[in-house]
């Protein structure tokens, strides 16, 4: 039914079609983005709609049946794709701007402490790595500007010798 839903938001004018998440799964979603990104990437470029299941053979079929009589799986496929990754994208941006505030505000970021109360996330190398990994995602899908800011963040506590920098492949 979720399938039948999306493709109807899409199909409908006037809906503005979104993804939520509960912020305690927002932030496991931060953190899963700094230990494996890459398992992310290809989830959001291999949804294949019409591999989707239901609990009643009756209702795929007659929604599969309502999905090639409209837009078809491959622009169903496409939009899902598109509005995924946009969201995903999105979550990761807020995800260490979130981040951020926290550190400003003193309160735990995971990050260490500063003098002046609140947390220096400029000597913390997982707030380092997860900047960085974002922005290979955000670069990926052409979202060159905000790829730029994050890797930004990387180097220039990298140039001033507040965080040291690992290869990872």
């Amino acid at each position: 039914w979720c399938l039948f839903e999306i493709m109807s938001a899409f199909n409908a004018q006037g809906v503005n079609f979104q993804i939520r998440m509960p912020t305690h799964q927002q932030q496991a979603f931060v953190e899963g983005l700094k230990d494996d990104h890459k398992s992310a990437l290809h989830a959001l470029i291999g949804v294949k709609t019409e591999e989707s299941q239901a609990f009643s053979d009756d209702d795929r079929n007659n929604i599969f049946a309502a999905v090639q009589a409209s837009i078809g799986f491959h622009k169903l496929n496409s939009l899902v794709n598109d509005q995924m990754r946009a969201w995903f994208l999105e979550q990761g941006v807020k995800g260490v701007s979130l981040i951020e505030e926290r550190a400003r505000s003193g309160q735990d970021a995971s990050t260490t402490s500063s003098s002046d109360g609140g947390q220096d996330l400029s000597v913390d190398t997982g707030f380092a790595n997860l900047c960085a990994k974002l922005a290979l995602m955000l670069d990926a899908f052409g979202r060159h500007d905000k790829a730029y800011e994050h890797t930004l963040r990387v180097l220039s506590d990298w140039y001033f010798g507040r965080t040291t920098l690992t290869r990872q492949v």
